[in-house]
């Protein structure tokens, strides 16, 4: 890959388009007439004149800082030719643009090993999305029933370690992993606040073939469920359970295929 060669000095001109011998370059902070410093070089150690004076060609070396800056040009005199603001470096805009939402679809990734397909790190890392990602906090504190909820409709769900309190069922629908990163009471613990299921088939009109479901690698603290089961599970889908465990549950669930791995009542 080529590029153009960056300008190695700026070149300020008259309001007649004349090279601006001795005019000025005043330097600010951004949005302020507060001085802000700029560099002879790239090394950033030796700071210009504020204002810089150019030279007969109304040429001078300006190299910005990590900052943002308002530049104001002027006449040997100092009458204003212009003001422009919010003035950047490119590679403090790059910095900027990698930090937007949509900065890791800026950045190539390369897996290892022969015959490995070019992508972007965002579609690498989206191909494994957890609830924290909808903003599920997992915290035991906060209500992440909305955000555990809305990734369930995205068709596959992971909770990373931690408690996650639900206010209502969570409802999952035909071809569903469901999978935590524990299989402990230490691990990824859904736990309801009152006295329903934690996870619910949902109703689908018209009704849909359903066909397999695998909850894996979590944790149900049955605590606040009295009567209800702690996951209710209908006829129509074949669910696997892999590691699951149940804590304080009144019933573990129901038309369970085969008992969790681990159950305390």
């Amino acid at each position: 890959m080529t590029t153009l060669t960056p300008t190695p000095k700026q070149q300020f001109l008259d309001a007649n388009g004349n090279p601006l011998s001795g005019g000025k370059v005043y330097t600010y902070a951004a949005g302020t007439t507060t001085p802000l410093v700029t560099y002879t070089d790239e090394s950033g150690t030796t700071p210009n004149s504020n204002p810089v004076i150019l030279d007969s060609r109304g040429e001078a070396a300006i190299w910005l800082g990590v900052a943002s800056y308002k530049l104001k040009l002027t006449t040997s005199t100092d009458v204003e030719i212009w003001t422009v603001d919010n003035i950047v470096s490119a590679s403090v805009q790059a910095l900027a643009d990698l930090s937007e939402s949509g900065g890791a679809a800026l950045v190539g990734y390369l897996p290892a090993g022969t015959g490995a397909v070019a992508t972007t790190v965002q579609a690498k890392l989206r191909e494994t999305v957890s609830v924290k990602d909808f903003g599920a906090k997992g915290d035991g504190v906060s209500n992440d029933t909305t955000a555990i909820q809305t990734e369930i409709n995205q068709g596959r769900t992971l909770f990373p370690s931690g408690t996650y309190n639900i206010s209502s069922s969570l409802q999952y629908r035909k071809d569903q992993l469901i999978t935590g990163q524990g299989k402990s009471f230490a691990g990824s613990l859904i736990k309801p606040s009152g006295d329903f299921p934690a996870f619910i088939p949902k109703v689908e009109s018209p009704a849909i073939d359903y066909t397999k479901n695998t909850f894996r690698d979590f944790c149900i603290d049955a605590s606040n469920i009295a009567t209800n089961y702690a996951v209710t599970i209908d006829g129509a889908y074949l669910t696997e359970w892999e590691n699951i465990w149940i804590r304080n549950s009144y019933k573990a669930s129901t038309l369970l295929p085969a008992t969790p791995s681990h159950l305390t009542m």
